[in-house]
């Protein structure tokens, strides 16, 4: 017969199972412990004169029409192009159209640099392909984006 006193093999199981969740528990514990998460300084967004929040960053970018974000730039607005050559001039437009900024606004690099000049990824972008170019490791522009035809009078 059954043993009023004999665990049946469902406690047991409910009993490890507890077991295994105390167990996991001491060892979440005892790395908190030993290893705490290191303290993070809180996010304060500083509004200086005469710059722009980040807020009112993204709501201006977001007010661009989406057709903007890949238009061709002829020319990069605030930026020096004085060592480069005319041909070596066209080649940096041809490569700062033909990439995609990677602070996630969606434009090329020189849509970027006319529609965000105080994007903090774009400008050392192109700066790198301008030296590029300037150093002669850029030569070739063949498979990038041509620039639009212009229409004839």
């Amino acid at each position: 017969m059954n043993d009023p006193h004999k665990p049946r093999a469902s406690h047991r199981v409910l009993g490890l199972l507890l077991l295994i969740v105390l167990a996991v528990a001491v060892g979440f514990a005892v790395r908190a412990a030993l290893y705490p998460a290191p303290k993070r300084a809180p996010l304060v967004i500083e509004e200086g004169a005469g710059e722009e929040s980040p807020t009112a960053r993204l709501e201006r970018l977001a007010a661009v029409d989406s057709s903007q974000k890949t238009t061709w730039v002829d020319e990069i607005p605030e930026f020096d192009v004085s060592m480069l050559t005319p041909p070596q001039r066209r080649l940096l437009i041809r490569y700062a159209n033909a990439q995609s900024c990677t602070c996630g606004c969606g434009f090329t690099l020189a849509a970027c640099r006319r529609y965000d000049s105080q994007c903090d990824v774009s400008l050392p972008r192109v700066e790198r392909l301008r030296d590029s170019v300037a150093a002669g490791l850029l030569t070739r522009a063949e498979g990038l984006r041509e620039p639009p035809a212009r229409p004839t009078r």
